[in-house]
């Protein structure tokens, strides 16, 4: 998760009832947004991370129970990325920039209108490429099908594209001037996209969708633009490479959420 909404203490219960893992006097989050992730083990031991940063670690003596176990049937598929290797937290997928992706198993959330929240952390390997972070395609009878993408464009500027049901051209795009470049670092990205603020306008107004690079808000303005994008008869989500094309992603990806 993403906030800026100003605590100094941040707790992960199950069912609101049993506190798992605590972590106190964390850096301030009123000014500028922090990243959080929880993780555990195969032991049931717990840490928090804000910005990639272990801050506290305990025993999840409940196991979470059987009402929170995971879901396996929404686990991804790996279609060829290297596991395993060094993440900004803990262990990342590595892509090899040609036919390496994820696929998602199909969940409506991440296609329809709904809110949603794109976030990650990427390292890329190659500049002036097209890397594609993650890309949803809903193959439906309508033109307007409602899908969602995230991509570094060939001159390295980050893009966030959503397109609903009511979208008058193929993506509303978010684009900013900040460039992520294969510098060696890890970098967070982050799209927010707002339904409610949306409200079924044909074009997406300003703060409907969002962009965040390293937790700075780069962009908040959508323009209208038509990518060219066909049908090609199916659905799909994927991490690492477009839903649509053979383009894909040239470095590691961690922490997709």
């Amino acid at each position: 998760t993403t906030t800026h909404s100003g605590f100094s203490e941040l707790i992960l219960e199950s069912g609101g009832l049993t506190t798992i893992i605590s972590a106190t006097g964390l850096t301030d989050n009123t000014v500028t947004p922090q990243h959080y992730a929880f993780t555990r083990d195969s032991s049931n031991g717990w840490t928090i991370y804000q910005n990639g940063v272990s801050q506290a670690t305990a025993t999840d003596i409940t196991s979470l129970g059987s009402n929170s176990a995971r879901d396996s049937t929404l686990d991804g598929t790996n279609n060829g990325a290297t596991t395993g290797v060094t993440g900004k937290i803990s262990n990342a997928w590595d892509f090899d920039g040609s036919n390496d992706s994820v696929h998602i198993a199909d969940d409506s959330i991440l296609i329809d209108d709904s809110d949603i929240t794109l976030s990650t952390w990427v390292k890329r390997d190659t500049d002036n490429t097209v890397d594609i972070v993650f890309s949803t395609f809903d193959q439906t009878s309508d033109t307007k099908q409602e899908d969602m993408i995230l991509r570094i464009e060939s001159n390295d500027q980050l893009n966030c594209g959503k397109r609903t049901a009511d979208s008058s051209t193929d993506y509303d795009k978010a684009i900013s001037s900040n460039t992520i470049t294969a510098d060696g670092n890890w970098h967070h990205l982050v799209c927010v996209y707002d339904d409610s603020v949306a409200n079924e306008q044909t074009s997406l107004p300003t703060d409907s969708l969002k962009l965040y690079i390293d937790g700075t808000l780069v962009d908040n303005t959508p323009a209208d633009s038509d990518w060219g994008l066909g049908d090609d008869g199916t659905n799909g989500q994927y991490v690492g490479k477009s839903a649509l094309s053979g383009t894909a992603f040239d470095g590691k990806i961690d922490q997709f959420i």
